[in-house]
């Protein structure tokens, strides 16, 4: 919150019965700094739990076999040298010639409008 809500708040407080502009703001104040605090105690259990337990032996995944396996993957296909260079090739071609204009062409000179 700002120092000026804060300050109204305060002001507030101190005339009881009045709620001034900022009151319904002053009033959800104490039940959203609740709900804060009740949700950072649940995640540091959450953590302590997670923390002193055993860790569960995860069951091996069961994946779909393929119709017609393939014999053997090409090499370029197996790693991540292609996808690499793909990626490369496709950010010059998208941006290369936009940055490129800041070096060869001029600048453009300030518009100036004038009101008569």
């Amino acid at each position: 919150m700002p120092p000026r809500l804060l300050a109204e708040c305060r002001r507030e407080r101190a005339r009881p019965g009045h709620c001034g502009r900022r009151g319904l703001l002053c009033a959800f104040r104490r039940p959203g700094g609740l709900v804060l605090l009740v949700s950072a105690l649940l995640f540091l259990r959450n953590l302590a739990v997670l923390h002193r337990g055993l860790p569960a032996a995860a069951p091996r995944p069961l994946y779909a076999l393929a119709v017609h396996p393939p014999q053997q993957v090409p090499a370029a296909l197996n790693g991540f040298g292609l996808w690499n260079v793909l990626v490369l090739v496709l950010m010059l071609l998208a941006y290369g010639y936009p940055l490129a204009q800041f070096v060869i062409a001029p600048s453009p000179s300030a518009m100036v409008h004038r009101i008569q």
